[in-house]
């Protein structure tokens, strides 16, 4: 469609008036012009805004900070930690070659940790049965995600900083898993950036990178490419994750000694596990009740209604992880591997920040809303007494 094509389809009473399309066409590249200006402004403000942030977290660097000291001895050394955690140590050689100090590594993962946040509240994926969201809304589910993303931020990206570059690299993959290129070479390109960085994510921190395989590119795949296959996909899903979560905590519960050390041994605390473990269950069913409901477009049938969105997937991936944590802990197998089992399922606010971000804050988000404010409550209050003493120090 040609430009005085265009301007006449948006103002059809401009035909009748001479000289009123070069003065439509003279107004439409000063808008143009006047509209890139913005988008340029718009994006030097949200860079300083990114810079300002880091800078102001970065602050919040201190020795009494939970695992400050590890990890130092970890970016001062290289053995035994660069066998083990070979891209890690690869990741803090690089820094100090770059002439960065340990503080200076630490503000760099911080960085990394702020721009995956600002990445996940851009991240939009308009849904055929959500409709056009409204620019009051996806500010509002913006502001949303950022108050529950702040804990997330802190969490792996001060103080688990092995888990922070980890799910930093991993982020990307699901951020770019949608992205549609023309042209085959573009398409080999992204497959192969998707594969280095599943491969970062891997060698950063294994434990990690497994535990976001499960709650994360289970559901995908299933999603893209399993959902309209099996005929009752919810139930085979549930049956598969299950197996897999099932494999998982037997290998942790077995030689989480061996894996993390016996110095790490730990129960798993009774309040923590009613609140990973049977509160989401409980708040499943009523959500399971809604996605049983119609489509609400006529074009989309039921079953693809109730079984294709990630949200669902999501919820029901942890469902079926937080059924077989409480199968291990009711059978008493989960005596001495309770802190690997909350790391584990802290991981779940990835996905669960994945869910809100391209989905908003809605209905058929409640077990991603609870699962990120669970987790950020519960890491509020460990580290409650570390910043008061802190403070008071």
């Amino acid at each position: 469609m040609t430009r005085t094509a265009s301007l006449l389809r948006r103002h059809p009473t401009a035909a009748r008036r001479p000289g009123t399309i070069a003065q439509l066409d003279h107004r439409t590249v000063g808008y143009d012009a006047a509209r890139r200006q913005h988008g340029f402004l718009t994006l030097l403000k949200r860079l300083l805004a990114l810079i300002i942030f880091t800078i102001a977290l970065s602050s919040l660097q201190h020795e009494n900070l939970p695992d400050y000291l590890a990890y130092q001895r970890m970016f001062d050394t290289t053995y035994p930690f660069g066998s083990k955690y070979y891209g890690f140590y690869l990741t803090a050689s690089l820094t100090k070659a770059a002439g960065l100090g340990y503080l200076g590594f630490r503000n760099l993962v911080l960085f990394l940790g702020i721009l995956l946040a600002y990445l996940l509240v851009r991240a939009r994926r308009p849904q055929q049965t959500a409709g056009k969201t409204s620019w009051r809304s996806a500010r509002r589910n913006g502001f949303m995600l950022l108050l529950l993303i702040f804990a997330f931020i802190l969490e792996f990206y001060l103080i688990r900083l092995r888990a922070g570059l980890s799910i930093f690299f991993f982020a990307i993959v699901i951020l770019t898993w949608t992205r549609k290129l023309r042209g085959a070479g573009r398409l080999v390109a992204l497959r192969l950036t998707q594969l280095t960085c599943l491969f970062f994510s891997a060698v950063i921190h294994l434990e990690t990178f497994v535990s976001l395989a499960l709650f994360l590119l289970v559901p995908v795949i299933w999603t893209s490419r399993f959902s309209t296959t099996f005929r009752s996909n919810g139930k085979v899903f549930f049956v598969i994750s299950s197996l897999l979560w099932a494999a998982l905590f037997s290998l942790v519960t077995k030689d989480a000694a061996e894996i993390r050390g016996a110095h790490l041994n730990s129960q798993l605390n009774f309040v923590r596990f009613l609140a990973i473990s049977p509160a989401p269950i409980l708040l499943w069913l009523p959500i399971w009740t809604f996605f049983r409901r119609s489509a609400p477009n006529a074009n989309i049938r039921s079953r693809k209604w109730r079984h294709e969105y990630f949200p669902y997937m999501f919820a029901l991936n942890y469902v079926a992880a937080a059924s077989m944590l409480a199968l291990f802990y009711l059978s008493g197998h989960i005596v001495t591997s309770g802190e690997a089992i909350v790391r584990i399922m802290t991981l779940s606010s990835l996905g669960a920040i994945f869910s809100i971000s391209y989905w908003g804050v809605s209905t058929r988000n409640s077990v991603a809303l609870y699962i990120t404010v669970c987790n950020a409550l519960f890491f509020v209050n460990t580290i409650a007494s570390t910043v008061f003493h802190w403070h008071t120090a």
